[in-house]
């Protein structure tokens, strides 16, 4: 397909959501006009009011339920959009015994329609899904390097196996393995005029531009709940060597922008990682690199593990060549927001 230019219009799902708003005031700010899918009018109002300075090239579509049938069909109707960013879908659900469908019913139904709605409006050219890491990641031997070739089946068994006693991150991991695998199975199955390029991103880091409250949940608090007082006053082997690999959200938003933009990105999955540190090694650097508000001990036992995988990140910087952002200015702007906001450690 042709590159998209910044004269096109985007339709972003998940308009208020953490990664969405990036990508909105990134859009925005390289002239993209943008309509966004949100689920009501106070839900708009915020997201304007975070990006006065472009309003005027800014609309909203209200959808309350992305599982409804046809459910994005309005937000393209008009017939004026040129390009989709998809990135409506459940984050993991604090309920540790939630249905696992809670999240998998809306990431496979929402990614499914917006396919079908995209199919019925001839003006889109492309179509990007932010899929996830979760989805390649089923584990392996270690030094194991992965690739957008991998797959995780092995989340899904499982899930399917325990069900409401998997883990939360389980139950979000199936659900974006399914939601990818099915977008995969219809597009093999179905005449479409668009190509589709599959973001896999890590754990998103960094400050925060959608709604949120002091104790700041999603992505980020994979790395906050780690340094709250009550975990780091009771360090173990196990969770120094807990694995976190992750990347800034800024760095994403533009890696999911860039995947519109470039012609060789079509009909790609495209890993989206920046970091693979374990936790040993992010208290160690935040010793070395200090923020104000932020207390680390000093008194655990250093055991120098290291992660033991890693991703290939040559596609990602052959077809997108964003700078990476360095871990550690992610993570000092993501722990200065959360003290400027009231965050306690």
């Amino acid at each position: 397909m042709p590159a998209i230019n910044n004269s096109a219009k985007v339709l972003v799902t998940g308009g208020s959501g953490f990664l969405s708003t990036w990508i909105i005031k990134y859009l925005l700010e390289q002239g993209f006009s943008v309509r966004t899918t949100v689920r009501s009018p106070a839900k708009a109002e915020f997201v304007r009011q975070r990006l006065t300075d472009s309003a005027s090239r800014l609309e909203f579509s209200y959808i309350p339920d992305i599982v409804t049938e046809n459910a994005f069909d309005e937000s393209l109707s008009a017939g004026d959009i040129d390009a989709v960013i998809h990135c409506a879908s459940p984050i993991v659900v604090a309920d540790p015994k939630a249905d696992p469908d809670v999240n998998i019913k809306p990431a496979v139904q929402g990614t499914i329609s917006i396919l079908k709605s995209a199919q019925k409006s001839p003006s889109v050219k492309r179509v990007v899904i932010t899929s996830s890491v979760t989805s390649v990641k089923d584990p392996r031997e270690a030094g194991h390097v992965y690739t957008e070739e991998d797959w995780n089946h092995g989340v899904v068994q499982h899930v399917k196996q325990h069900g409401v006693d998997a883990s939360p991150f389980a139950k979000y991991g199936a659900s974006k393995m399914l939601a990818e695998s099915a977008a995969w199975d219809w597009l093999k199955e179905n005449k479409v005029d668009y190509d589709v390029v599959f973001m896999l991103p890590a754990f998103l880091f960094g400050p925060v531009l959608s709604e949120t409250t002091s104790e700041i949940g999603g992505s980020n608090y994979v790395l906050l709940g780690n340094l709250k007082q009550a975990a780091l006053s009771n360090l173990t082997p196990e969770s120094l060597g807990q694995v976190i690999d992750f990347i800034d959200v800024r760095e994403a938003a533009l890696e999911h922008i860039k995947a519109l933009t470039v012609p060789e990105a079509g009909g790609q999955r495209i890993l989206s990682v920046s970091n693979v540190w374990t936790l040993e090694e992010i208290l160690n650097k935040l010793q070395e690199n200090p923020v104000e508000g932020i207390n680390i001990p000093t008194t655990y036992e250093r055991i120098g593990v290291k992660a033991p995988f890693s991703y290939a990140m040559e596609k990602n910087a052959r077809i997108l060549g964003i700078p990476n952002r360095p871990g550690m200015e992610t993570i000092t702007d993501l722990l200065k927001f959360a003290v400027s906001i009231g965050w306690k450690q």
